[in-house]
């Protein structure tokens, strides 16, 4: 999820501890900070559902909580040109985001996924604001007919 760039990576660890009839609580401790360089972007195989630089796919179901999703461009992107920015303030719900993605979006009843569970996964990265106290949720929610029945 990088490009090919030179990075600081930084480790912080947070935990309790109990001693007896004491906790001792640390709160992101810094363990370690190293400079890499990144030579070449990962190829990643399998099905791309979006790419981020040409927007959603338009047969998503997409649903934000009281914002929007949209393309934002930037050369601070961890891969290509863009990522999706959900903007939008919702203080009494936990889904601040929904993806509904169906398999026909891609023009199947089913995703062409291998049957091996450990080679399957959704890849994706989410980042809010640290300030931010009650912690957003997005739900990606996938489609497929398996067995033909029309049941999703």
């Amino acid at each position: 999820m990088f490009k090919q760039e030179s990075c600081t990576a930084e480790l912080y660890v947070s935990y309790n501890s109990e001693s007896g009839d004491s906790t001792i609580t640390v709160t992101d401790a810094l363990i370690g900070t190293s400079q890499i360089v990144v030579t070449s972007v990962k190829v990643n195989e399998g099905l791309m559902l979006s790419d981020f630089e040409t927007g959603p796919n338009t047969n998503w179901d997409l649903f934000t909580q009281g914002g929007s999703m949209l393309i934002n461009s930037s050369a601070n992107s961890p891969q290509g040109n863009s990522f999706y920015k959900m903007s939008g303030n919702c203080s009494w719900d936990w889904l601040i985001g929904m993806a509904t993605i169906e398999a026909e979006s891609y023009g199947s009843t089913t995703f062409d996924l291998s049957d091996n569970p450990n080679e399957v996964y959704f890849n994706v990265l989410l980042n809010y604001p640290q300030e931010v106290v009650n912690k957003p949720i997005m739900l990606f929610d996938f489609r497929e007919d398996d067995n033909q029945d029309g049941v999703f």
